[in-house]
């Protein structure tokens, strides 16, 4: 499969929109995936979405597809979707941040990547209906992609930004928290505190905010300092599950 996938896109190198699926349980190469790059400049959107189940967890063929991504070189790629829906019957994924964020394209290779739709499910509860059993956290760290100046984030775990203390902030000019039930006024303050220390926080144009129960903008920090910057947007009633996740799209 990903052989032919491969061979596929080798011949088809003025492709302007790429979008892959990554399932379980998957083929990979018999003997390992080329260890060559390959270089499709005209690509300018590209769109994955991955499904984990433990149950069917084979390493050696996610290490193919993460290979597959990181010899992909998309040069003038500007915007990424990004989805990962963890089915597991452990209380906690282990790894999952690197799993996550190591399908992202490679930094140094992609200085355009500016924009990404993000999209995280923990299977294991819903939107309305949580069944978390111990803290389970999201860390993005930003060295993967350290040029995005748009983020939207959908996601039922708890989520923060990581980032080492010397290290730049992202130059981030828009942020879009679209369904975060776990995402407190802690993450608004982290991203105003690193775009503050960088100088950016008069470039930051908007943080817009749906579906995000434990976010408050009318009190503290969030009224303080930043909620000229912020704007709600009611819940759609049209949308009951927000953490469906379809093959075919992101949200």
């Amino acid at each position: 499969l990903l052989g032919d996938l491969w061979d596929f896109l080798a011949a088809t190198p003025t492709i302007r929109d790429l979008s892959l699926e990554f399932m379980s349980p998957l083929d990979s190469f018999d003997n390992g995936i080329p260890d060559i790059k390959r270089s499709f400049p005209a690509i300018n959107t590209f769109t994955l979405s991955v499904l984990y189940n433990d149950s069917t967890f084979n390493q050696h063929s996610w290490d193919d597809y993460r290979d597959f991504v990181y010899y992909l070189v998309m040069p003038n790629v500007s915007h990424m979707n990004l989805s990962v829906r963890f089915d597991s019957r452990a209380d906690r994924t282990i790894e999952k941040d690197s799993f996550v964020f190591s399908f992202l394209p490679r930094s140094e290779l992609h200085p355009k990547l500016t924009s990404l739709n993000l999209k995280v499910v923990d299977g294991r509860g819903t939107y309305q209906n949580p069944k978390f059993t111990e803290k389970d956290v999201l860390m993005f760290p930003l060295e993967y992609a350290p040029f995005l100046t748009s983020i939207k984030v959908r996601t039922n775990y708890e989520f923060f930004f990581c980032l080492e203390d010397d290290a730049p902030f992202l130059p981030l000019r828009r942020l879009e928290l679209d369904y975060c039930p776990r995402v407190s006024d802690e993450l608004l303050a982290d991203v105003y505190q690193g775009l503050n220390r960088d100088g950016n926080w008069e470039n930051f144009e908007e943080a817009i905010i749906r579906g995000c129960p434990l976010l408050n903008t009318d009190t503290g920090f969030l009224n303080s300092i930043t909620k000229h910057k912020i704007r709600t947007v009611p819940v759609s009633r049209n949308e009951p599950d927000p953490f469906r996740f379809d093959h075919s799209c992101l949200w």
